[in-house]
């Protein structure tokens, strides 16, 4: 076993290779192998029974489902960190790592500028009626049928939740010419007008 801190992923790296190639400088790494809860239960008794820090994302639940107090529960004592790729944590019992001491990390900012950009795209894509007119296109139909887009300039967008992704938004409406709105459950330092939830969905 090697001397250095095992990292266990639960998917392999495809991205961020030069910080991959940084951390295998000075940890153990390895890729999860097992095919389902129960497999990774059996493995952590084995195999990984040395692991350091758990490497997470969204899609390790289709092998181990949710951190939950069971899972944290079977974790070997050598586990100190859990690392949390998206910016929710809901899949991890906190309290019961809290419990374990094992320290909990997320990611919340690294994908709110794609969250922002593919609403804004949505929304402007509902606006010009752009399903209905590429479906009438390829079906040879261009123009038939497809009712008249609008501009988004001057119309108001209400947002529900101003976090970095609601901010994000914001400030590309800015450059389309559309006033902004917002609810939140706290009052937001944004210079944005604070609407009551009724007042944004009648």
């Amino acid at each position: 076993m090697s001397s250095k801190p095992f990292v266990l992923f639960f998917n392999p790296v495809q991205h961020a290779m030069p910080f991959f190639q940084k951390l295998q400088e000075v940890a153990h790494t390895e890729v999860v192998t097992s095919k389902s809860r129960k497999e990774f239960f059996k493995d952590i008794t084995d195999k990984y029974k040395n692991i350091f820090a758990v490497y997470r994302t969204s899609a390790s639940g289709t092998v181990a489902g949710k951190f939950d107090a069971e899972l944290i529960e079977r974790l070997p004592r050598s586990c100190k960190y859990i690392c949390h790729t998206g910016a929710g944590y809901d899949p991890i019992n906190t309290s019961a790592c809290a419990k374990r001491g094992i320290i909990v990390t997320n990611a919340p900012d690294p994908v709110t500028d794609a969250t922002a950009d593919l609403a804004i795209f949505l929304m402007l894509g509902a606006l010009r009626h752009l399903n209905p007119s590429m479906s009438s296109l390829r079906a040879g139909n261009f123009k038939k049928g497809v009712e008249f887009g609008h501009d988004p300039q001057g119309k108001t967008l209400g947002i529900l939740g101003m976090g970095r992704i609601g901010r994000a938004i914001k400030h590309r409406c800015d450059s389309f010419g559309l006033k902004t709105v917002y609810h939140n459950r706290n009052l937001s330092k944004c210079k944005v007008a604070y609407m009551d939830l009724h007042g944004i969905i009648p």
